[in-house]
């Protein structure tokens, strides 16, 4: 690793330890939401008002719905909606005192950024169906993988918001970008899948290693945490070779140009993956979600969104 890599990566760790000590809104800008053990170990460690207190995270955007955003963020009363048998405490009354982690913040529809804007602003919120105020003091931590600046600029983001949650910015590098990590992340991709589903550990030889570092990734470590885990599932050889890999690696015509181009592309690279694991799984949702690092509420919400129907 360079030197250069290499004070980068110690500044996004020195960064990450800054924010977690410090009581900060930070926004992570990440081109394909790359799961969080995909970045250096001190991120993992932010919680609370002290690096060692509890943490409580949110790991996926609830669904667009008025009254489900707030149940999930907010919490409810018991009979505030249709189904609502009992309280329950929202996330963020759960986070009171440690971190709450906002994934695709870019994705959430104006009216639901109006009800974070003001908890983030007055640290207060009313559970549906209660109107008595409540206090929080969280942590905000926030990930995105569209360009804030130009949403505001184009109406589709608050600019209120931005400024709320943007007060110290971190970019994770691309995959592309610390070709050196590959090698790393592949040894630990596959004792992973070793060790979940009861396999002799797998040996990856050195033309193999030295072409999985060679590929583009346009999907990032995501693309390839499926790529080996779908090798090593498929092959069941204790000894991977060049081959085996290329054997089960489809390439995606990543098309260049602006920016909606660019977003255009990485949403057809995640429908080509979601349909693969759907494939290799044979529709099943639960190894799919798992095999993507996703929740099963994420993956209902991805098949809505791109109109695949799974496997009967």
């Amino acid at each position: 690793m360079t030197a250069v890599k290499k004070y980068a990566l110690l500044s996004l760790c020195g960064l990450t330890l800054f924010c977690a000590r410090a009581q900060m809104p930070a926004t992570n800008y990440d081109e394909s939401q790359v799961p969080a053990y995909t970045l250096p170990d001190p991120l993992t460690t932010i919680a609370g008002k002290k690096v060692t207190d509890a943490e409580t995270w949110i790991s996926e955007r609830r669904p667009e719905l008025l009254s489900l955003f707030e149940s999930e963020m907010f919490g409810h009363k018991k009979g505030a909606f249709t189904d609502a048998h009992y309280d329950r405490k929202g996330r963020f009354e759960l986070a009171d005192g440690g971190s709450i982690f906002l994934d695709e913040i870019g994705d959430l529809d104006m009216v639901s950024q109006v009800k974070l804007l003001r908890v983030l602003q007055d640290h207060t919120f009313e559970s549906l169906g209660d109107s008595r105020p409540k206090q929080v003091d969280t942590r905000i931590i926030c990930a995105t993988n569209r360009n804030l600046p130009q949403m505001v600029q184009q109406g589709e983001f608050r600019e209120d918001l931005f400024y709320r949650i943007n007060l110290i910015t971190v970019q994770m590098p691309a995959l592309r970008e610390r070709r050196e990590d590959i090698p790393l992340l592949v040894e630990y991709f596959a004792r992973q899948q070793a060790r979940q589903n009861g396999l002799e550990p797998v040996e990856i030889s050195a033309e193999a290693m030295e072409y999985l570092s060679r590929l583009p990734y346009p999907g990032n470590v995501r693309e390839l945490k499926n790529f080996v885990e779908r090798t090593i599932l498929v092959s069941q050889q204790p000894h991977l070779t060049e081959v085996d890999f290329k054997n089960q690696y489809v390439e995606i015509a990543v098309k260049t140009g602006g920016h909606d181009t660019s977003v255009h592309s990485l949403e057809e690279i995640e429908k080509q993956m979601i349909l693969r694991a759907l494939e290799l799984y044979g529709g099943n949702l639960s190894k799919v979600a798992t095999d993507l690092g996703l929740s099963r509420q994420a993956v209902y919400r991805r098949l809505e969104k791109y109109a695949i129907r799974p496997p009967e």
